[in-house]
């Protein structure tokens, strides 16, 4: 699960290195303020409305992005090399990577039991209203 968790924030970063977005050094940067200006916002939100749950978890990711990704191999030029660059990510066993994905899996616990928690909620509303 956590290493899921690291693939699933990472892939964002590979796929936009992987873009005709090539020339532009700056693009996994663009793509990080983006990121962190989502978060924000979502972060705004949440307080906004009193969302423990969700606060606690766009804190963390904040956090994470802010003190920058794992060691990033060099950019992948296409579909294999970034393959390769995410095998490298995970495969550097129990360093930054690991201690990000359980940051992420802590922050977002709680988060992640409410989602799964409504989503049950209108699956259940949902069987219910065709078995009627």
């Amino acid at each position: 699960m956590k290493k899921f968790l690291v693939v699933l924030i990472l892939i964002p970063f590979l796929l936009v290195s992987c873009t005709s977005l090539g020339s532009n050094p700056g693009a996994l940067s663009d793509l990080q303020q983006f990121t962190l200006a989502d978060l924000n916002q979502a972060l705004a939100d949440a307080n906004a409305h009193n969302d423990q749950a969700a606060s606690q978890c766009y804190s963390t990711l904040i956090a994470v992005i802010n003190e920058g990704l794992p060691d990033l191999p060099p950019k992948p030029i296409g579909a294999i090399s970034a393959f390769q660059a995410l095998r490298d990510i995970i495969g550097q066993g129990p360093g930054k990577a690991d201690a990000i994905a359980k940051r992420i899996n802590l922050g977002c616990a709680a988060l992640f039991v409410d989602a799964n928690f409504t989503l049950a909620k209108l699956l259940a509303i949902g069987a219910g209203s065709v078995i009627k």
